[in-house]
C-alpha cells in the first residue's frame, strides 16, 4: 500500500481529496497537514516516510513554494505533486524548478487525480492538460525532442545565462540588472533565443533550460 500525505490548509477540501484518493485501495492517506511547517515536523520529528506528498501552494505559516524548497534540500527522494488552484505560468515554472513531479489543478476530475498519483509513484511525471499546454505547448517541438540537445544550435554565453535566469521569478528588468545589461539588450538576447530554439515564451525557455541541464533542479 502506498502512503500519501496531504498538505492542504482547507480541512473540507483535504477531506474530500482524501476520500477520492482512498477509493483506490492501493493508497492510504497517512496524514493531513495544514501547512509546510506541520509537514516538516511530521517528517523530521515523527520520522514518517511517505511514498508521495500532495502539496498545495497557498497556505499560511509555510506555503507550498517554501515547503517544496525545503523538501528539495532535506528530502529530495520524496516525490511530491502540486495540487493547487494556481493556474498561472509563474507558479507552474517555480514548482517545476523546485522539483515537483506533477502539477494538477484542484478542479480536475477524480480520474485525473488518481492517474497523476499512479504515474508519479511509478517514477514518472504528470502534468494536467492545462499545465502541459503551458510547459510543452509553449515550445515548438514535442516532448520527446526535449530530452536531447540540438548540437547544431550555438548559444552565446549571455544567452545561456539568460536561460538560467528565466527559471527564476525575476522580471526581465531585474534580470537585466543582474546581468549588468540594459533591458533592451536582454530583449535582443531573448528574441535570439526564441529564434534559435524555436520557442515562443519564457515558459519555453525555462523548460528548455531545465531539460538540457542548463538550470539544475
Amino acid at each position: 500500500m502506498h502512503k500519501i500525505i496531504l498538505v492542504e490548509d482547507h480541512f473540507l477540501m483535504a477531506q474530500a481529496i482524501s476520500q477520492v484518493i482512498e477509493k483506490n485501495t492501493q493508497y492510504k492517506v497517512l496524514k493531513i497537514c495544514r501547512n509546510g511547517k506541520e509537514l516538516m515536523q511530521l517528517l523530521t520529528e515523527q520520522k514518517v516516510s511517505p511514498d508521495l506528498i500532495m502539496l498545495d501552494i497557498n497556505m499560511p505559516v509555510m506555503n507550498g513554494f517554501e515547503t517544496a524548497e525545503w523538501l528539495q534540500n532535506e528530502f529530495p527522494k520524496i516525490k511530491f505533486i502540486t495540487l493547487t488552484m494556481n493556474d498561472d505560468e509563474a507558479s507552474l515554472i517555480k514548482m517545476f524548478t523546485l522539483g515537483a513531479k506533477g502539477y494538477i489543478l484542484k478542479d480536475a476530475d477524480e480520474d485525473h487525480l488518481l492517474d497523476a498519483i499512479r504515474i508519479v509513484i511509478k517514477d514518472g511525471f504528470y502534468f494536467s492538460e492545462h499545465a502541459s499546454q503551458i510547459l510543452f505547448g509553449a515550445m515548438n517541438f514535442k516532448q520527446n525532442k526535449l530530452s536531447s540537445a540540438k548540437p547544431e544550435i550555438q548559444l552565446r554565453e549571455k544567452e545561456i545565462e539568460l536561460l538560467k535566469w528565466s527559471c527564476t521569478e525575476l522580471t526581465y528588468k531585474e534580470i537585466a540588472a543582474k546581468m549588468n545589461l540594459s533591458p533592451k539588450t536582454i530583449d535582443g538576447y531573448r528574441e535570439s533565443i526564441f529564434e534559435k530554439l524555436e520557442l515562443h515564451s519564457r515558459v519555453g525557455m525555462a523548460v528548455y533550460a531545465i531539460r538540457h541541464g542548463i538550470f539544475k533542479i
